[in-house]
């Protein structure tokens, strides 16, 4: 698995990216709104995992939920899919992409 193409190395040059161009999903504000986590490195230069709560409207207790995000050229972040029921099911997600 390649990261040809990619302007990207590592996550902390996406964080990077994202910030310069005035982007805030990295933000320290964002991340807490969503109580987002971080659940991956990046993968073939584009792709990462996030976790978030999911919202419980029943007075359940909320569970984790996984999205997979690609990092665009521009810094800017696209979600792939979300509301995946665990870290495995986005990297499987991840493996089928391109």
């Amino acid at each position: 698995m390649s990261n040809a193409g990619s302007p990207y190395r590592t996550l902390a040059d996406v964080r990077a990216k994202n910030a310069a161009e005035g982007m805030f999903f990295f933000s320290r504000q964002t991340m807490k709104f969503w109580r987002s986590r971080i659940e991956s490195t990046l993968i073939r230069g584009r792709y990462f995992i996030t976790s978030e709560d999911e919202f419980a409207i029943d007075g359940r207790i909320p569970a984790r939920v996984y999205a997979v995000r690609r990092a665009n050229d521009d810094g800017s972040i696209t979600t792939m899919a979300s509301m995946l029921r665990s870290k495995d099911a986005a990297r499987e997600f991840i493996r089928r992409v391109e």
